[in-house]
């Protein structure tokens, strides 16, 4: 699971610690797709989002890629794109003290650990161009819908893209929560391990109840959070 998901991620940006100092660079890449026409970045992400096109990759001698062609995937690459995208690893971060926080949505509304302290808190980091993020948007979405009215739980969807680029793709690609742009800050600090997706969830004590690497189940995050509204763990 962890290669494709890395694969996926990496591909366009190189390594996610450097892809948010280095996202305008990315955009003025070349890129063609499967026929040599050059196409734009939009059209490259709704391409590359259907798991059936790979990119290929070329680089300069800084290891910064400058060319980037599509290829149709084979039947093997989709079925581990398949894979992938139905199966999160659990991580040893639960149970320690989640970090402090203090955030915009694009409404401008302020979320902040001290503003949701003593509320449970739904973390989901995302980008745009990472296909099992937006693979797996309808059922964050369903597991939303059953928690709206609970104002003791908040839902927040991060990423470290620019605000133009995230409303633009959120014009195809609907996330019914708030939706936080260009945090580059927290990005980094939540996400030690340089992947996505990563959905956590932080109890009303501070801590850490779920820490999910890759792909969710709704049904078992939703436990999750009923757990932390009881206090369990």
């Amino acid at each position: 699971m962890k290669i494709f998901c890395l694969i996926l991620t990496l591909t366009f940006i190189i390594p996610l610690s450097n892809a948010q100092t280095k996202s305008q660079q990315t955009y003025k890449k070349i890129i063609e797709d499967a026929s040599g026409n050059r196409i734009d970045y939009l059209t490259y992400y709704d391409l590359i989002s259907t798991g059936n096109w790979i990119a290929v990759e070329t680089k300069n001698k800084e290891g910064i890629v400058i060319h980037v062609k599509l290829r149709k995937s084979t039947q093997e690459e989709k079925e581990e794109l398949i894979i992938s995208t139905t199966s999160g690893e659990k991580s040893d971060l639960i149970g320690e003290k989640a970090p402090k926080f203090r955030l915009r949505d694009l409404n401008g509304q302020l979320i902040s650990s001290a503003n949701t302290k003593g509320k449970v808190v739904v973390m989901n980091f995302w980008f745009v161009w990472c296909k099992p993020c937006v693979l797996e948007m309808p059922e964050m979405n369903g597991v939303y819908q059953q928690y709206k009215n609970n104002s003791d739980v908040i839902f927040v969807a991060i990423t470290f893209n620019k605000k133009e680029l995230v409303k633009k793709f959120l014009t195809k690609h609907e996330l019914e929560y708030s939706v936080i742009a260009d945090a580059k800050e927290v990005f980094n600090t939540f996400n030690p391990y340089n992947s996505a997706p990563i959905n956590l969830v932080i109890g009303k004590d501070g801590y850490y109840k779920d820490y999910i690497v890759g792909g969710i189940h709704g049904h078992g995050l939703a436990k999750t959070i009923q757990n932390a509204l009881s206090g369990g763990d």
